[in-house]
């Protein structure tokens, strides 16, 4: 019988596992190169899927960018798998749930700036979403500068994880003993 944590953890997992597909069509569909080498029906799949979306959000009277639209159903599916990760990691302890969680997001949004380094090489240091523009938020943040965060950031997060994990804390406490006893 599946007890309720475990069910818990499986909904947690499909959530997370879902938000990353999405997030990472996103990532294909808006880069221009990718994007214009998709089979045609992928393509208009995805469009009809964001834009019918928008068109619903036009009729009860909100009105933006459609590609603004992407953007933060975009981030909408980052923080919903970061949120969810963290939530599956707190067991750990809160500073291993926030460690982990950093080098999670950060391999979440590793892609677009990989894919745009290789694939797109002209928009690599341009803002990395319309929403940016659109809201003055962080107008100087490009691609290049979030592979750069990425990169630093589950590399941090992996250090961290170490250093704080019980095994480095026991080996550096058994060095300490062996210091004193010397």
């Amino acid at each position: 019988m599946l007890s309720a944590s475990k069910v818990a953890k499986f909904i947690g997992i499909a959530v997370i596992a879902i938000s990353l597909f999405i997030l990472n069509w996103y990532f294909i569909w808006t880069a221009t190169f990718t994007g214009e080498r998709l089979p045609y029906e992928l393509l208009v799949l995805t469009e009809n899927f964001v834009f019918v979306q928008y068109d619903l959000l036009v009729r009860i009277g909100i009105v933006i960018d459609r590609y603004t639209f992407a953007d933060l159903e975009a981030l909408s599916m980052f923080f919903m798998a970061s949120t969810t990760y963290f939530l599956l990691n707190l067991r750990r302890g809160l500073r291993q749930s926030i460690i982990r969680t950093v080098g999670f997001s950060s391999l979440a949004l590793m892609p677009l700036g990989v894919e745009v380094y290789f694939l797109d090489r002209g928009e690599f240091w341009i803002h990395v979403t319309n929403l940016q523009i659109s809201l003055d938020i962080l107008p100087w943040f490009s691609n290049g500068d979030l592979l750069i965060a990425t990169v630093a950031g589950f590399l941090l997060s992996l250090l961290l994880s170490t250093k704080f994990s019980g095994r480095f804390k026991q080996r550096e406490e058994k060095i300490s003993e062996d210091l004193v006893l010397a």
